[in-house]
């Protein structure tokens, strides 16, 4: 697995048009002439696609992606740049293909659910660059597709470092969308982060049906807050919805931290929510178009680094002192200096199993 140095960038979107096409994709488009002589781009301008599986207007990862998109397109001299969402992986091929068949020169996809389909795609057209942002790291490459992943035990780890230091019951928990790799690495490092400040502490860990699905959001996170449970840490996407709402009912004693936008100061929502921490994807999407943009891209698996805005932090509120803050500061100086050693998510059943 390659390992970066990263360009990164956290700007928020800007000005995205949403548009409803072939009734599979919602698209957004950056179209103009560029300039395709730039980077040693084709003469007719190189062409990208970021299609995303959770809904854009987070405040968050897709967001941020997203405008990192926009912004790669002037940088990197891009013809065009869309993104498109498709919320159901069944439809994934279908919508890979459909702009491969089209010229576009760069296909990056999100996430597990779309990591066969993407791969599937890539063989049947091997002139195209493909890339998927945190998928399975087991999953086989075809040769001209590349996989990122950021440094997702050591983002868990700080979400465990906060909760840990703010649970009250000495219980806390942890939720996202649907199971799989990347909710099991971020598990397993918010165990070990809270542990290390809390070594009692029980972790629980639940899951909605789906990113978009608020109501069984409202609904897991209430059980979890009535069986003790006071700070809740979020990889749910637009589910997270439900978990605020939760939240918002007793805000004195039950406490969310966000993987999207932290809300603004004096907000009723910045009363419950501690802080973001949130995976930098940017840094993935900027390189992939720089990567295509000069030549360069090969296949195969590259970690964003931790030290290269793998994950990142802010927005903590009030509540958290600067004595917690500090330790904060301190574990994310560590773990980008590989001062800690951790478990990875192959990991996490015993982890569980250890602290329950």
């Amino acid at each position: 697995m390659r390992v970066g140095p990263f360009r990164g960038s956290n700007r928020r979107l800007r000005g995205l048009v949403a548009l409803v096409a072939a009734g599979v994709l919602t698209l957004s488009a950056c179209g103009g002439s560029g300039d395709s002589e730039k980077s040693g781009a084709k003469k007719d301008g190189l062409k990208a696609v970021l299609i995303v599986n959770q809904k854009p207007g987070d405040g968050g990862p897709i967001d941020l992606m997203i405008s990192a998109l926009n912004e790669g397109k002037k940088t990197y001299g891009y013809a065009e740049v869309k993104d498109a969402y498709v919320a159901d992986p069944s439809q994934a091929e279908q919508a890979i293909r459909q702009f491969a068949n089209n010229g576009y020169d760069l296909i990056m996809t999100t996430f597990s659910p779309s990591q066969q389909a993407t791969g599937k795609v890539a063989e049947e057209s091997p002139k195209v660059k493909f890339v998927n942002i945190l998928g399975d790291p087991a999953f086989k490459n075809p040769e001209n597709m590349a996989s990122f992943f950021t440094d997702d035990v050591k983002g868990g780890y700080l979400m465990g470092v906060l909760a840990g230091m703010k649970t009250k019951t000495g219980k806390v928990a942890f939720m996202c969308g649907p199971r799989y790799a990347l909710s099991d690495r971020v598990l397993a490092g918010m165990i070990q982060g809270a542990r290390s400040v809390n070594p009692s502490v029980q972790v629980k860990d639940a899951y909605t049906e789906s990113y978009d699905d608020a109501a069984g959001g409202k609904q897991i996170a209430d059980f979890l807050y009535d069986s003790g449970v006071d700070v809740i840490a979020s990889m749910a996407a637009g589910a997270e919805a439900g978990i605020r709402d939760a939240a918002e009912e007793d805000p004195g004693s039950r406490q969310v931290i966000t993987s999207n936008a932290a809300p603004a100061p004096g907000s009723p929502e910045s009363k419950i929510v501690l802080g973001s921490i949130s995976p930098g994807l940017a840094a993935s999407i900027t390189n992939a178009l720089k990567l295509v943009a000069d030549g360069t891209f090969q296949g195969g698996e590259y970690l964003v680094p931790i030290k290269d805005g793998s994950y990142l932090m802010g927005g903590l509120a009030a509540s958290v002192s600067a004595e917690e803050k500090a330790r904060l500061d301190t574990a994310l100086a560590d773990l980008g200096a590989d001062k800690i050693t951790l478990q990875g998510g192959e990991d996490v059943k015993s982890l569980l199993k250890n602290g329950s």
